[in-house]
């Protein structure tokens, strides 16, 4: 949710073990921009916000997040009802 750069896969980790030493706990960090549109859905229904520099940009994180999860549930209910109606993934 930053303008800033993304951050690669080492950076994230050694943030997280920065964080895990802080904290004296495992720490999981993702970056969300990268992540599914499930697991955004599912983190911003579920999860606490623990620090929030800019509020506008965290609300507009979440309207996106919500509205491509509810897209994804439109898109996908066609060929669940496919594999439902014909009781198999691959056809018939």
């Amino acid at each position: 949710m930053s303008d800033k750069k993304e951050l690669d896969p080492y950076e994230l980790f050694m943030i997280a073990q920065e964080l895990a030493d802080l904290l004296k706990r495992e720490v999981d960090l993702i970056d969300l921009q990268q992540a599914s549109t499930v697991f955004q859905a599912q983190v911003v229904h579920t999860g606490k916000v623990i620090y929030c520099s800019d509020e506008k940009k965290r609300m507009e994180f979440e309207l996106k997040a919500f509205k491509m999860y509810a897209k994804l549930n439109e898109e996908r209910s066609v060929i669940l009802k496919k594999i439902s109606e014909s009781g198999s993934v691959y056809g018939k």
